[in-house]
């Protein structure tokens, strides 16, 4: 193991742990969620990138991304097909993590693990991932990638 990055592969290991985890509560082989979102889960239950978590890293991303089609807005990507052309998709895995950190701080939305397992719970009878997420984490997707930018400046601040 010499030369191993261990801490990477334990990493990976988790993330992936949490997929293999969302297939068996929706009981389906396909992400039933937005991919921001399952990703953002992932990325938190694997420890964390940890790589923007502070407001000049946030207006990094969002300079770095200015000409974009997306802006580098992380809720617009619902489905692998959404990344903009030419996109750092890895890039994009830390931005999912801040923003499912800012849903479930106190600071944030206050919202938990609980409503996070209640989503997957809704997708495995069928509700459409934008219902539950409005019913477990009490906002829009539409309203969240709308204004996401600004809630993650007054999160980060």
């Amino acid at each position: 193991t010499q030369g191993l990055d261990t801490g990477r592969y334990a990493y990976l290991f988790k993330h992936e742990l949490a997929h293999a985890f969302e297939f068996l509560v929706e009981g389906t082989v396909n992400f039933a969620a937005d991919m921001w979102f399952t990703e953002g889960i992932a990325v938190c239950s694997g420890g964390g990138l940890n790589r923007v978590n502070r407001i000049d890293d946030l207006e990094e991303w969002i300079e770095k991304n200015s000409l974009s089609p997306n802006k580098g807005n992380p809720i617009t990507i619902r489905r692998w097909e959404d990344y903009p052309e030419g996109a750092d998709k890895t890039g994009y895995y830390t931005i999912f993590e801040v923003v499912m950190e800012y849903m479930l701080d106190p600071e944030g939305l206050n919202r938990s693990w609980q409503d996070v397992l209640n989503v997957f719970y809704d997708l495995r009878g069928l509700m459409p991932f934008e219902d539950s997420f409005e019913e477990n984490f009490g906002i829009e997707v539409d309203t969240l990638e709308n204004e996401i930018f600004d809630r993650l400046r007054d999160y980060l601040q």
